[in-house]
């Protein structure tokens, strides 16, 4: 569950939270509840999945066992291209981030170390992945405790920009077509709880647990991602102008923490949002498309010889399934 919500990123409304008020017209907690209820069904998908098939691959095994050697090839890469492509993403948005904190390193050398250092703790195998991910969910909860406390604060001051309710409903802004565009840049914050499916020849207990922590770890991150985004809705500044103009520069939450508590409230929570993405979840993500490599090559989809095995880790040679599928 653990690795699910660094997979997820407790804070990771953090970097999104601008884009996502503006296209809800400020009802962010409502985009995030829809957002939960479209998720569920995926994770209680994966839950019965991970029980039937308790393999490494997650959707390749899934979809490859479930109904063919073909379609499990396509659904790979396809899974492959987003826990390749998404890292790279959160690599360069976390080193630009660093960047601006620490000019004299520049962007390519944030984005090295980031990558070495992930690389590194992960090949030490996932027992010292997993004690990572414990530090940085500790870490991150911290920083988000300390924001919901000033923010709390600021609210009983009067700082509130807005009703208590509106970032849940807003008669006057709500429509369906605006609160589902919303959604769907929302969902994106609860990607990232599938990633446990591929440690499941990792796994020491039965697999239902597997499935379980699926759903909790679902569960946890929607609670606080609804809290959180509540908390900024109400008291961020120059709402209209926000709604109008977007967040092009991605600073919205920053200003809202400054807003609240101060300048050194913006710049722990926008440090803390670099780290998560280009250390926490960056890292977890390399975990889970090394599982997914060793899966395809060890049912030759991919180069058996190098892919078929993983540092450190206790995969099990053989499948608790049916035999693997032959291209």
């Amino acid at each position: 569950m653990i690795y699910g919500l660094i997979f997820m990123v407790p804070i990771a409304p953090f970097g999104i939270f601008g884009n996502v008020f503006a296209v809800s017209h400020g009802m962010v907690a409502l985009a995030y509840v829809i957002g939960l209820v479209a998720m569920a069904f995926t994770a209680l998908s994966y839950a019965q999945m991970a029980r039937a098939f308790p393999m490494a691959g997650s959707v390749y095994t899934y979809a490859g066992r479930g109904i063919a050697a073909p379609v499990g090839f396509i659904a790979g890469w396809a899974i492959l291209l987003d826990y390749v492509l998404v890292p790279s993403l959160l690599y360069l948005v976390a080193s630009a981030a660093m960047n601006s904190f620490v000019p004299v390193i520049p962007i390519w050398g944030w984005l090295v170390i980031f990558v070495l250092l992930n690389t590194v703790v992960n090949y030490l195998g996932i027992q010292m992945t997993a004690r990572i991910t414990r530090i940085m969910l500790v870490a991150e909860l911290a920083v988000l405790a300390i924001f919901l406390v000033v923010g709390g604060v600021a609210l009983a001051q009067g700082k509130a920009q807005t009703g208590a309710l509106t970032p849940l409903f807003e008669s006057s802004s709500f429509t369906w077509s605006v609160v589902l565009a919303a959604a769907s840049v929302a969902v994106l914050s609860f990607l990232g709880f599938d990633g446990i499916s591929t440690l499941a020849e990792e796994n020491r207990e039965d697999a239902r647990r597997l499935g379980r922590s699926m759903v909790a770890a679902l569960g946890v991150a929607a609670v606080l991602f609804v809290v959180q985004t509540w908390v900024a809705a109400l008291l961020t500044p120059n709402r209209a102008k926000l709604i109008a103009e977007g967040d092009a520069a991605g600073s919205a939450f920053y200003d809202t923490a400054a807003f609240a508590g101060g300048q050194w409230l913006s710049v722990l929570t926008a440090v803390a949002t670099a780290i998560a993405w280009g250390f926490a979840n960056s890292l977890v993500a390399q975990a889970a498309t090394s599982r997914l490599l060793f899966a395809m090559g060890r049912d030759r989809q991919l180069p058996a010889s190098w892919l078929s095995s993983t540092p450190s880790t206790r995969c099990r040679s053989t499948p608790r399934s049916r035999s693997p599928p032959s291209r």
